[in-house]
């Protein structure tokens, strides 16, 4: 990987193993480094984020890498996980944005480490504080089984502006392409901004946040339909299911006491909820305080 900056062609950092490799029921796949700076008013202003994935752990695990620089390319730092799960499983295709209002990071990507054989889903990753550490949600649906014989290629990008986060993704069932996407972020969270429509779902961000030790989440539809609102940790996992069932055209609202399906408390940190409404998935962050 090199970058064609003051450097002069300098290597940046190296994928081990190459940037093509073989995932599994993959027509193709390589960890092609993406992009990104920030332009923001952050404390980071100006800092490089070089984005890829390689199989430098075994070619059972492959993995999210950043590169960074703060002096225009002159020096960059070692690779640092984006993917925060432990143990073997296939991250690949990533794409990154910078929210140039916020200066956070978002990178999406495909992933395997809650599900068996060859089933897929798709991971947002964010970080608040220039590329460490991110915090990982699963945003799809459900998970799907790509199919070799049918291109699946690297078809996943990102965009992000004033809290808003929309990635968008492909989806193969049964040799079946569809393009996907995640409404991560309320539409009013920019001062100026359209409010939402009478047509659209709307999650909004929970109240009191932070909160000890209950927090309210409402949420609205514009029909009746079956709706699940979970809460999951930064590793992507669930912690417990708030809502799941037919619910009202109206605004409703679930309540958080801040403990796991077990009814024991969890950690203080950042957890995420995620509505799941007539085809759509809100993600909100929200954080426990002990």
């Amino acid at each position: 990987m090199h970058c064609p900056s003051v450097q002069g062609g300098a290597a940046i950092a190296t994928q081990p193993g190459g940037w093509d490799f073989a995932i599994p029921r993959i027509y193709r796949c390589n960890g092609m480094p993406v992009t990104d700076c920030d332009v923001s008013p952050s404390p980071y202003q100006v800092r490089v984020y070089v984005m890829f994935s390689d199989q430098r752990n075994g070619t059972d695990d492959t993995d999210v890498f950043l590169v960074t620089s703060d002096d225009v390319g002159a020096t960059w730092t070692a690779p640092a996980h984006v993917n925060d799960d432990t143990g073997p499983a296939h991250q690949f295709f990533p794409w990154v944005a910078m929210d140039p209002r916020t200066g956070y990071v978002h990178v999406v990507f495909y992933g395997r480490r809650n599900t068996a054989g060859n089933a897929t889903d798709v991971y947002l990753a964010t970080s608040t504080d220039g590329g460490a550490p991110f915090a990982n949600v699963e945003i799809s649906d459900s998970s799907f089984t790509p199919t070799a014989s049918v291109f699946f290629g690297d078809y996943i990008n990102i965009a992000a502006h004033g809290g808003m986060v929309r990635p968008i993704w492909m989806r193969m069932d049964g040799g079946d392409l569809s393009v996907r996407t995640a409404i991560i972020g309320s539409a009013t969270a920019v001062a100026g901004e359209r409010p939402p429509a009478a047509s659209d779902v709307v999650l909004e961000q929970n109240v009191p946040n932070p909160f000890n030790p209950t927090t309210r989440i409402a949420f609205s539809l514009p029909a009746p339909a079956r709706v699940l609102l979970d809460v999951f940790n930064v590793r992507g996992a669930r912690v417990r299911t708030l809502f799941a069932g037919a619910a009202p055209a109206e605004r409703s609202e679930a309540r958080w006491d801040g403990t796991g399906a077990g009814g024991a408390r969890v950690a203080s940190g950042v957890y995420f909820y995620r509505l799941r409404a007539d085809g759509r998935s809100l993600v909100h962050k929200m954080v426990l305080i002990e």
